[in-house]
């Protein structure tokens, strides 16, 4: 595939001896850029206020936002609803997303039930590559702070023993288990690779990195110190 195309690859990516499913930008692609929208500001709905429910809050949100942040909102959820990693329109519509956008998407995250792997996934690497200011770091911060997810059919409860007998699947259970997690990693390593970083968003990435070597989570651990040591100065 060209690296000019503007569809996402699905990259093997080894963590650990695992294998898993990682979306990759072309090694071209620029990096986005924050094109500034009258309305929210990620600071402000990044969070439902406490005692809010995500999909109260998304409902509110929803009806306050730019019709062009609610066109954006749209095609990612049709691209969700499809399962679609290649669809283009994640490198054409949603390529650069506002403050406003940014602040939706976080909060639709948040709507998903934490089960929705691959959906929560999709929307930390959207948000991962439009880094732009130091709070946007706060995003991944809180997805890489987030309770373990104990199995894929409920994260607060563990499967019994007899569904672990295989270990090839099992590996492959505990990677989808933190699959956004990992992403959020992948995303500050990709931001660290530039040629010239914000200082201050390099700094709370790098101090996101070093949060996570202490992650009781082992694969979540392992990985951002083999980033670190990739993207150490």
């Amino acid at each position: 595939m060209s690296p000019k195309t503007a569809f996402f690859a699905a990259a093997l990516v080894a963590v650990g001896g695992a294998v898993f499913l990682l979306r990759r930008p072309a090694s071209d692609e620029p990096v986005a850029t924050s094109s500034e929208a009258p309305g929210l500001s990620s600071e402000k709905v990044s969070q439902p206020e406490p005692g809010v429910s995500p999909r109260v809050a998304m409902e509110v949100l929803e009806a306050s936002v730019s019709a062009q942040t609610q066109q954006k909102l749209k095609v990612l959820r049709e691209i969700l609803a499809t399962k679609n990693d290649n669809d283009p329109r994640l490198d054409t519509e949603l390529r650069t997303l506002s403050d406003e956008a940014k602040a939706l998407f976080s909060v639709q995250y948040s709507a998903f039930p934490p089960e929705a792997h691959n959906e929560r996934g999709t929307i930390v690497f959207l948000l991962g590559r439009n880094l732009t200011k130091p709070s946007d770091v706060d995003f991944l911060v809180r997805v890489v702070g987030e309770p373990a997810c104990l199995s894929m059919a409920k994260c607060s409860e563990p499967d019994p023993p007899s569904k672990r007998d295989d270990e090839h699947i099992e590996t492959a259970h505990e990677v989808t288990l933190v699959y956004a997690q990992l992403v959020a990693l992948k995303a500050a390593e990709r931001y660290l690779k530039q040629p010239q970083p914000q200082p201050e968003v390099a700094e709370k990435l790098r101090a996101l990195l070093e949060a996570a070597k202490e992650s009781p989570q082992p694969r979540v651990a392992s990985l951002a110190e083999e980033i670190l040591s990739r993207t150490s100065l």
